[in-house]
């Protein structure tokens, strides 16, 4: 039977019976449905679910075909319409984070891999996609040795200004990467703007969007592997090796600055992986003790936990002038609303369990 004879079929995936026929459909080839996603399709035979493809942003994700229908090039079909429908949103490029064995499968259908890890591999569906990145930057025309760190900035705090600025101190030029993801609660146009404004001084560095070449922990998809130690770890080395193999050649980077991490086990974790693939591929780690103040070490979430308590006299102690002026600002006080909203359910769901 062709390909074509079966019907493509846009899920609603707000309607919980098209949701669930879809999670069961992806629970029988050993895949979860997962929470971020904004577009889906199944193939149908006749009522019955064949195959599937989904799409979170320009990530593709939930790709599978019915083992009784496979040989009938419908993952090829899948691809295929998950293409068009990314050209018409705007997406310059696609991504998709599948196992290993299936990178041949994707290949075959104009993916390229930009990173791997023992459990999953990162594919782009151009081969200059990286390149079109790194001519964006802007860079000077030379292969000075450079260091680099990479931040989200959930906000801009005095801890993350001591790490910039003891890189900048000790080398002639920096390499700054923020984290592109929005699931943050600060926006990433907010978050680059006080980067950009909390080290206007620092003349030396150079602050770029990480894009989609800087792998977030909260967009890293997990509908393939069930293991969370595995997830992580999958996570951290896909991230670390496009690091190592694609952004430090490029930008002649040697060296890689990081906080250290004493309570979060996933960051601890990813700083240890960090510590061993990046020597590995000529990048040296330099670990920096956090920032503290009389009440402890400085941090992100110390700031949203003050702007959630309503204590935003504390926050002085924390963060740059910018961003205190911007915390009070009316945009500032929408989102600490927000944080307010979001510590009010996190405590209401707690009473309950």
């Amino acid at each position: 039977m062709s390909a074509e004879q079966y019907e493509i079929r846009t899920i609603n995936l707000r309607r919980a019976s098209e949701r669930n026929q879809l999670k069961t459909f992806l629970l029988q080839e050993n895949l979860t449905l997962e929470s971020d996603l904004d577009y889906a399709i199944c193939l149908m035979d006749g009522d019955r679910i064949i195959g599937s493809g989904c799409a979170s942003g320009n990530v593709l994700k939930c790709i599978a075909v019915d083992v009784d229908y496979q040989g009938q090039a419908l993952t090829n079909r899948i691809i295929s319409y998950l293409r068009l429908r990314g050209f018409h949103e705007g997406y310059s490029s696609l991504f998709l984070f599948t196992k290993p064995g299936n990178e041949t499968v994707f290949s075959e259908l104009g993916f390229f891999t930009l990173a791997k890890s023992p459990d999953a591999i990162l594919m782009e569906n151009r081969s200059d996609g990286f390149q079109i990145y790194i001519d964006s930057l802007k860079i000077p025309d030379d292969s000075m040795p450079a260091a680099s760190i990479v931040m989200n900035c959930n906000p801009f705090t005095l801890g993350h200004r001591y790490l910039i600025e003891k890189a900048c101190g000790e080398n002639e030029r920096v390499h700054l990467f923020v984290v592109k993801e929005d699931l943050s609660v600060f926006p990433f146009d907010q978050r680059m703007s006080l980067i950009q404004e909390g080290c206007s001084d620092l003349k030396n560095l150079f602050i770029h969007e990480g894009r989609d070449y800087i792998i977030s922990h909260a967009t890293f998809p997990t509908y393939f592997i069930k293991d969370s130690k595995i997830i992580n770890d999958s996570y951290a080395r896909i991230d670390l090796d496009l690091f190592a193999r694609r952004i430090a050649p490029a930008l002649s980077i040697t060296k890689r600055y990081v906080g250290e991490e004493p309570f979060d086990v996933v960051t601890s974790r990813y700083n240890q992986l960090m510590k061993e693939i990046l020597p590995e591929n000529g990048v040296d780690v330099v670990e920096i003790p956090r920032k503290s103040c009389s009440d402890g070490a400085v941090s992100a979430t110390k700031v949203r936990k003050a702007m959630a308590d309503n204590r935003y006299g504390e926050l002085k102690n924390w963060v740059p002038p910018t961003t205190y002026d911007f915390l009070l600002s009316e945009e500032g006080q929408k989102i600490g609303e927000i944080i307010k909203r979001k510590a009010l359910s996190v405590a209401k769901e707690s009473e309950q369990v």
